[in-house]
């Protein structure tokens, strides 16, 4: 059997873009918001030594434009990852085990694709390092708490409409 790579990884032209301006379009954001339990929350625990070391490096990056542009492709992510190391962190200071991390389908939708991008993390992370580690914890927990949405011919469709939803619930929250 073939191994298949996430849905985010697969060449554009596998995926049909759908444009919120066209009716198509419209018609089928309204279908993926009534299917997909999208305030619905997905939890998991993080080694400590990962969430800190992974909190630290996430402060790093953070602000920065560099050192890899292409590491923030929505304001969505940088909304998310505060929000993870904000957990996290709150976490940490709480407990003295391992921290728990609890995002919306819509922010876990958003983080899915950024840790999934290993040709950016390749320059930035250690190999072997508790930040790959954590990267690979995010990926492994995302990608069986999110199968459905990976599985979907609309992915494109349900991630966009998940970046719009974290800003605005964002926007909102202000």
């Amino acid at each position: 059997m073939l191994a298949m790579s996430p849905f985010w990884r697969r060449p554009k032209s596998h995926q049909r873009e759908y444009s919120a301006r066209t009716a198509e379009g419209r018609a089928i954001i309204e279908e993926i918001k009534g299917h997909f339990p999208q305030r619905e929350v997905v939890h998991t625990d993080m080694e400590r030594d990962e969430a800190i070391a992974f909190c630290a490096w996430l402060r790093r990056i953070e602000g920065s434009e560099a050192p890899a542009p292409e590491l923030w492709q929505s304001r969505a992510e940088r909304i998310v990852l505060t929000t993870v190391r904000v957990q996290l962190e709150r976490d940490m200071e709480l407990t003295s085990g391992s921290p728990h991390l609890a995002l919306s389908r819509n922010e876990a939708l958003v983080l899915g694709p950024w840790v999934g991008r290993d040709a950016v993390f390749e320059r930035l992370v250690t190999q072997e390092s508790d930040e790959q580690r954590a990267l690979w914890h995010l990926e492994t927990w995302l990608e069986h708490e999110l199968f459905v949405e990976y599985s979907d011919k609309r992915y494109r469709a349900i991630i966009d409409l998940a970046r719009e939803q974290v800003i605005q619930d964002d926007r909102d929250a202000k």
